[in-house]
């Protein structure tokens, strides 16, 4: 995720792409820590879901 706010030709990040690149990560974890888990605690996902909150 990183790489997609990363400038290609320098190889840093602006502070307002770096903002908006943990905004996204945090909303994926949160998103990921409200889904229901099996009895072994782990979140199972179908591969359209993944589709949805990470575009």
């Amino acid at each position: 995720m990183v790489k997609r706010y990363t400038q290609e030709d320098e190889g840093v990040i602006d502070f307002e792409d770096f903002i908006l690149c943990m905004f996204r990560l945090k909303n994926a974890f949160e998103t990921a820590n409200a889904q229901p888990k099996n009895l072994e605690g782990n979140c199972c996902f179908l591969l359209e879901d993944m589709d949805k909150w990470i575009v």
